[in-house]
Parts: structure tokens; C-alpha cells; sequence
């Protein structure tokens, strides 16, 4: 597209699989499109950009300017469709006559003024084609389209589904049906689409004007390449800051704060009070926030504690946040700060996604190709690994992966009911026991030390039931 982009600065500064959003649950909230544009992490400066439009759009004025931009590339997109469809010859070049009248649309409502220097780009292009040429131009194609209007509909009613027509010639309405009639046989309108049998009277309603014809057809002749198609492309774009929109002004309305994340050089995540936003989909009441602690110099660690305590909750809270973030979007939290990170990988249990004969053969070939990425500021949320295997192997793979992760300079969390205390010397962090409350799970994480217990230790040093408080009560064990 030779139009200057809305959502991307410069190029992608790195790639991420579109497992990633599947797997932190972004794809209940966002469109196909918003996640396919996720995908491309971009630099920190376009983050930034991305940051003043996505605050901009809390202002009406700016909000209902993106909204139109939308609607009218929306249509522009239909309308292009429709007319690279369209196969009788008078009827494709007035509906080009529609696309250019979009086209004219489009490009004066983008040449206003738009926050942020990314928008200023956006609008100054636009406001730069709008010269002599265009004014006469866009002239040209309003003289015509209001005359193609008197004859049929095809600007106002073209989309997706086909094309409705009506029309005001000096030719009576029984003329014009005998007429269209004749243009093809009973048998050809029963098998032919809605589509293709509106365009077929179209084609006859435009015979009704051969001068008419004359002049769409030197229009196309001067026109056909002024307009590149490609500028239906901004449908995406507009509807990528509407739809991350939308879902902050849905996750708000649940009294959950948001915030604009801070970049840093820190190769982590620093943050306070984040929140799993995507548990909203499951008509959850009472999220709790946690904290993340990330840092450079604990920036990898584990993550134990027993089924249901929220682990899973606690890795979403992190991925799903932290790709908006990296969107240039508010995330959920009291405080977030976080590096421009430029690979993002989750390696979530999906049973249908074994290719390679396997679980364990799908995890460890995944997983190699995750440990042996060629981007430089990378995250990895594990969940679960190596759980078909026994649980010596299972330890020992859980901790070998671990340590060349942390080696590969990695930041992240490795979720594992392993006990790896013994094996391994990355920090881990627990699910805690609120010891005030009969055996209620908190879901606040914590780290916990070198020789950290679970939640189900938790509970039995409650209790007095674990080793240490059996053997001073009944002696050595």
C-alpha cells in the first residue's frame, strides 16, 4: 500500500504466532483482524504514536473521526469489491465512477488534523494529493455520479451482497423492464445470482443514456489508474484502534482501572495491581489483581501451587496485558512498565494442535524452536510442559529447559507442579494460602525463596501436618 500507515510507523520489529493471542483469550474480546495485526510487534517509537491516538480516542471529536474514517473505507471496501467483480462493462466502469466518489470522501475527511505525530503523517499526506488535480477530479466524479444516480442507485446501495437499483429517465417503466427483458432469456434470471441479475439490468437502465455512456467510458479512460484500490486497506486499520477501543470502554464499565504502560530498558515487567481482564468472558465477578515482578536481575522463575489456585489466571494476567501494551493500548493495572519486547511466546496444553506425533514430541520440537529464536528481547509464558511423561523425566526436562530459557536471556513465567527446589536455581514464586481464612485460595502470587513450598504445603504447615511439625510432635519420622 503506497498510503502512509496508521498502525505501523516503520517496519515490524519482530513476529508473533497467532497461537499467542488464542491462548491468552484476546480472541473472545477481538476481531480476527485486530489479533492478525497484533501480530507484528512494532518498535517502541510507533508504540508511542500508537499511545496518543489510542488516548485521543477518549475525545469525542477524535473518536467520531476514526469512526467515520471506518465507515467510509467500510463501504470504499465493498464498493472496490463489487467492481472487481463485476464482469458487463458499463456497469463495472459505474460503479468505478462509485469508488472514486468513496475515494474523494475519504481522503477529505482523513486530511483533518489527527493527535499524535503518527496521525499528523496520516493527515498531511492527504491533505498534500488534495491539489489541483484532485479538486478536479473529485468535480468530475460527483457531475457524473449525480447523473449515474438519475439512471440507478449504484453509489448508495452497492455492497457485499449485490446491488439494488432505481432510476428517473424520460423512458416509461414498462419500456425499461420490455427492454431488460430482452436482454436475456427466463432461464438465464433462474439460474443466475442476485448479483449478476441486478448488474444485468444495470447494464440496460445505462443503455437508456448512450451519451451517457459515452462519458463514463472517457471518465474510466482518464481516471481508471488515479485511484490505487489499495486504500480500502484502511478498514483494518481504523477498525484495529476502534476495536481495542471498544474493549477497554467494556473492561472499564466493571470498575476495572486502566492505565497507559510505561517503556523501559528493563528487559521485565514491573506492575501493580493487573488485572486477568479476560475472565470477563466467563461473566467473572470478583477478578483479583496481582502484582508482576520481572526485574532484570529476576527477570525468569517458576510458578508452583495446586490446580484452581489461579496460575493459569496469572499467566493470562501477564500475556493479555502486556499485548496490548505492546499495541499501544491502555492495560489493565494500577501501574505497568514493561521493554518493548520483540518475541512473545506461550506454550498453552491444546491437545488438537499435535503434529508430530504426540504430546511430548509436539512439546519438545515447539519448544526448541521457542529457545532458539533469533529476536533479542523475548518473553515466554509456559504452562504446564512435559505432564504425559514420568515425573522424573518431566522434572528433569522441566528443569533443562528452564536453565537454557534463562541462559538464552529470556524473561518469563514457567508454570510446573514439578518440585524442582533440588534441581534447579531459578526463583519460584507460589500461589498463597491466606492463613486468617479456613482454606481459601487468594490467587495473589508471591515469590517465596530459593526452597519455596505450594499451596498445598501451605495448607498442611496450617495445620501443623506437614514434616517438620510431625516430627516435633511425635518425634523423628
Amino acid at each position: 500500500m503506497k498510503y502512509p500507515s496508521l498502525v505501523i510507523l516503520d517496519k515490524a520489529a519482530g513476529k508473533m504466532s497467532r497461537d499467542v493471542t488464542v491462548d491468552l483469550k484476546l480472541d473472545l474480546f477481538l476481531s480476527e483482524n485486530t489479533l492478525d495485526i497484533m501480530t507484528n510487534l512494532v518498535c517502541e517509537k510507533c508504540i508511542a504514536e500508537r499511545q496518543k491516538i489510542f488516548a485521543s480516542l477518549n475525545c469525542d471529536a477524535a473518536f467520531e473521526h476514526m469512526a467515520k474514517l471506518h465507515e467510509l473505507s467500510k463501504k470504499l471496501c465493498n464498493t472496490i469489491k463489487a467492481y472487481e467483480e463485476i464482469e458487463k462493462e458499463n456497469s463495472k466502469k459505474a460503479v468505478f465512477v462509485s469508488v472514486c466518489r468513496l475515494y474523494t470522501q475519504f481522503c477529505d475527511e482523513a486530511s483533518k488534523p489527527m493527535a499524535s505525530k503518527l496521525g499528523e503523517r496520516f493527515s498531511e499526506y492527504f491533505s498534500e494529493i488534495r491539489n489541483g488535480e484532485f479538486v478536479l477530479f473529485g468535480d468530475k466524479t460527483n457531475s457524473l455520479y449525480n447523473r449515474i444516480k438519475k439512471i440507478l442507485r449504484v453509489g448508495a446501495v452497492v455492497n457485499s451482497d449485490g446491488a439494488s437499483f432505481g432510476f428517473d429517465t424520460q423512458e416509461s417503466f414498462t419500456d425499461i423492464l420490455k427492454r431488460a427483458y430482452m436482454a436475456f432469456c427466463p432461464e438465464k434470471i433462474s439460474a443466475a445470482s442476485a448479483g449478476d441479475y441486478c448488474f444485468s439490468f444495470t447494464e440496460e437502465l445505462l443503455k437508456s443514456d448512450e451519451r451517457l455512456c459515452e462519458e463514463i467510458n472517457d471518465f474510466y479512460k482518464e481516471y481508471g489508474a488515479f485511484v490505487d484500490l489499495s486504500i480500502a486497506e484502511y478498514k483494518g486499520e481504523t477498525g484495529f484502534y476502534l476495536d481495542i477501543h471498544s474493549l477497554i470502554g467494556r473492561i472499564k464499565k466493571e470498575s476495572i482501572p486502566a492505565v497507559m504502560p510505561v517503556f523501559t530498558d528493563v528487559a521485565g515487567i514491573t506492575a501493580d495491581d493487573v488485572y486477568d481482564f479476560t475472565l470477563i468472558a466467563k461473566n467473572e465477578k470478583r477478578i483479583i489483581p496481582n502484582n508482576i515482578r520481572l526485574s532484570e536481575d529476576m527477570k525468569f522463575c517458576f510458578l508452583q501451587g495446586a490446580n484452581g489456585g489461579g496460575k493459569t489466571t496469572y499467566l493470562r494476567c501477564i500475556g493479555a496485558n502486556l499485548l496490548l501494551a505492546l499495541s499501544g493500548s491502555y492495560v489493565f493495572a494500577n501501574r505497568f512498565e514493561v521493554c518493548a519486547f520483540d518475541g512473545v511466546f506461550t506454550h498453552f496444553p491444546r491437545d488438537e494442535r499435535f503434529e508430530r506425533g504426540g504430546r511430548l514430541c509436539d512439546e519438545e520440537a515447539r519448544l526448541d524452536l521457542i529457545v532458539n529464536t533469533e529476536t533479542k528481547k523475548n518473553i515466554v509464558l509456559l504452562n504446564e510442559t512435559f505432564s504425559t511423561t514420568t515425573q522424573e523425566i518431566s522434572i528433569k526436562k522441566t528443569a533443562d529447559l528452564a536453565h537454557r530459557l534463562k541462559a538464552s536471556g529470556f524473561a518469563g513465567v514457567y508454570v510446573t507442579h514439578c518440585d524442582i527446589s533440588e534441581n534447579c536455581d531459578i526463583p519460584v514464586m507460589c500461589v498463597l494460602v491466606d492463613p486468617n481464612n479456613e482454606n481459601e485460595r487468594t490467587y495473589k502470587v508471591a515469590f517465596k525463596g530459593e526452597k519455596s513450598s505450594s499451596f498445598a504445603l501451605d495448607i498442611l504447615k496450617k495445620y501443623s501436618l506437614d514434616y517438620s511439625s510431625l516430627c516435633e510432635r511425635f518425634g523423628e519420622i
